[in-house]
């Protein structure tokens, strides 16, 4: 249906056919026939005598094959594979073929990477041919940021990180992070861990990015010595490792604050706190107790005495 045959008549002067319909003419000895359903048509020959002569033609008009093309998924995520899957015909040929793993067969696989329609010509046992199409959207994927991708903590500390750009967020590893989902946490890793945070978007389409987060350890501070006692009015040298920068407090008794080697001469006994930062700028703090032994109170009894010479007492 829809095509066009030429008929050729011969042996007449003129030609009479009929039925006229789905004809070029109907006077002609050649004509174009495009009828819409089976047809018989009749030409009447007649020569320069006038004597006549009839013949036929049968014409079978084939109907279109109803092509259908579906997908179970029209709208896909920049990257994925959707299958286009044809009916109605015996073969099929498919366009644009560049997304495409094959451009015959009745079903396909296809790749777009932007909006696209999708035409495929299928042809029935009668060399009949119809089409259909389907139009394909391509959704792109999330664009995320992170407001850190490397973080430098000290141990015990957190930092709070924050990605955007999607719906939902899944954070991996869970290690050192108060939850999993949302698109804040808060992380206080023992080491350093990579966060990776897969993000999906309103239309289902999933990126992921990442979130580094170095820790450093804390500064090992140590005294030397790492205990002491003194008499009251003596003087203790103390000397401090493991650290780049030191304070002491309470300052009571001490010659300096901000030092490893101070000189400790309380008046009683005391407990010092040793602040240490090293080069990561990370603090840890130790205490040293120094213990300040009074003075023994000595006494003579009788207080004072008067003698003879030669006595005793």
């Amino acid at each position: 249906k829809g095509d066009t045959v030429t008929l050729f008549v011969d042996g007449a002067s003129s030609y009479i056919w009929n039925p006229s319909a789905g004809l070029s003419s109907s006077i002609s000895d050649t004509v174009q026939a495009f009828p819409l359903s089976n047809v018989m048509y009749s030409v009447l020959g007649i020569d320069s005598l006038g004597c006549t002569s009839s013949s036929s033609i049968y014409i079978n008009v084939n109907d279109l094959p109803t092509i259908d093309v579906s997908s179970p998924k029209p709208e896909i995520c920049i990257g994925e594979t959707v299958l286009l899957t044809a009916t109605g015909g015996f073969q099929y040929s498919w366009q644009p073929s560049s997304s495409l793993n094959s451009n015959v067969g009745n079903v396909v696989s296809a790749i777009p990477t932007i909006n696209t329609i999708y035409m495929v010509i299928g042809t029935d046992v009668n060399s009949c041919s119809s089409w259909d199409t389907i139009s394909i959207l391509v959704n792109p994927l999330p664009i995320l940021s992170v407001n850190s991708t490397i973080s430098t903590i000290c141990n015990g500390e957190s930092v709070i990180l924050v990605v955007s750009g999607a719906n939902t967020y899944v954070w991996s590893p869970f290690l050192g992070l108060n939850t999993s989902l949302g698109n804040s946490v808060i992380a206080s890793p023992n080491t350093t861990t990579n966060y990776f945070i897969t993000a999906t978007d309103l239309n289902g389409c999933s990126d992921m990015i990442f979130s580094n987060v170095i820790v450093n350890p804390s500064p090992n501070l140590s005294f030397n010595p790492s205990s002491a006692s003194i008499c009251q009015g003596a003087t203790l040298q103390l000397e401090a490792f493991g650290a780049n920068t030191y304070t002491w407090s309470p300052s009571f008794g001490l010659n300096t604050t901000t030092s490893n080697i101070v000189l400790a001469s309380p008046s009683s006994s005391v407990t010092y706190t040793l602040v240490g930062v090293d080069g990561n700028n990370c603090t840890d703090s130790i205490d040293f107790q120094l213990i300040v032994g009074l003075p023994p109170i000595v006494t003579i009894n009788p207080p004072f005495a008067v003698i003879c010479e030669g006595e005793s007492i």
